[in-house]
């Protein structure tokens, strides 16, 4: 009975990402339990904490007691993608995937390793594996239809980031996601839509308020709406560079000066890079700032 009171502990400290009160519970089970299971909790929880030597370790060890055990090998693909030690990840989740094919969460990371890899045909092959595996998974479906919109493959993205706001349309970057694809297809009302979506979330992504704008600005020629959408962006994301140096520009082309001259002053203190792209900027090329600059 203490035991599962302990691993009742454990699994609300994993939950709670308390992983050293995790840890205290974890081990006192395993000083009498030779349970792999209990092993590999253990050493995720160290990779959680960036504890990475004890966790190879933990991992290796539970290989040296079943050479067949998938989820070790998972463990050590996990620990070497986070030491940027990609050829050991992917080999180590290949591991993982060769004693369990059904092993979806090994897909997944492994498309994430080839995608950092710039191995994108290597990636949406991983990605696809863990849908056939998982269709429901809504971050497979979300990023292969990432890939598919980089490459053009508006379709493709169209039809798998659908899929992944249908699992769960709450989550961020879905609506942002089809109001770039929806962009690219020229429809922008849904567009629109889509970006509206994405900036009502708490959390919601700062360039939904940079593309919706730059839709008012471009598509409609309305430069008051756009100047609304920035003016409502960096009050809520004012670390923005971006979002301030656009704001700078609509506010500029409706003629007001001192607003834009501080937007821009803004956008500069946040990327010093903008200060060589404003002097270069054409829309700007009459704004008496720039020249100052220049």
């Amino acid at each position: 009975m203490k035991d599962y009171k302990k691993l009742y502990k454990a699994a609300l400290s994993l939950e709670k990402e308390d992983y050293d009160e995790a840890l205290e519970y974890l081990k006192e089970l395993a000083e009498s339990s030779d349970d792999l299971d209990l092993k590999y909790q253990i050493g995720m929880a160290l990779y959680e904490q960036q504890n990475y030597q004890e966790a190879i370790d933990t991992f290796l060890n539970i290989i040296s007691i079943n050479d067949t055990y998938p989820n070790s090998y998972y463990g050590l693909g996990n620990v070497y993608e986070a030491l940027e030690e990609y050829e050991k990840a992917i080999n180590y989740y290949l591991e993982a995937i060769h004693y369990d094919p059904s092993f979806d969460a090994a897909y997944f990371y492994l498309a994430g390793v080839y995608e950092d890899l710039k191995q994108i045909s290597d990636a949406i092959n991983a990605y696809k594996e863990t849908l056939r595996i998982n269709p429901e998974h809504f971050w497979a479906n979300l990023n292969l239809g990432s890939l598919y919109e980089r490459d053009k493959q508006y379709d493709k993205a169209l039809l798998y980031t659908k899929r992944a706001y249908a699992i769960d349309p709450t989550q961020r970057l879905v609506a942002f996601n089809l109001g770039v694809i929806y962009s690219n297809l020229g429809d922008y009302e849904q567009a629109k839509k889509y970006y509206y979506e994405e900036i009502a979330k708490d959390d919601g992504y700062q360039y939904a308020y940079l593309n919706l704008a730059i839709l008012y600005k471009d598509k409609d020629k309305d430069l008051a709406m756009a100047q609304r959408i920035y003016q409502e962006g960096v009050a809520r994301h004012p670390k923005f560079a971006y979002l301030w140096y656009n704001y700078g520009c609509v506010s500029y082309l409706l003629g007001d000066d001192n607003l834009a001259v501080e937007c821009f002053k803004k956008s500069f203190v946040l990327d010093k890079d903008l200060i060589n792209f404003f002097k270069t900027d054409e829309e700007l090329k009459d704004f008496y700032y720039q020249k100052e600059m220049v």
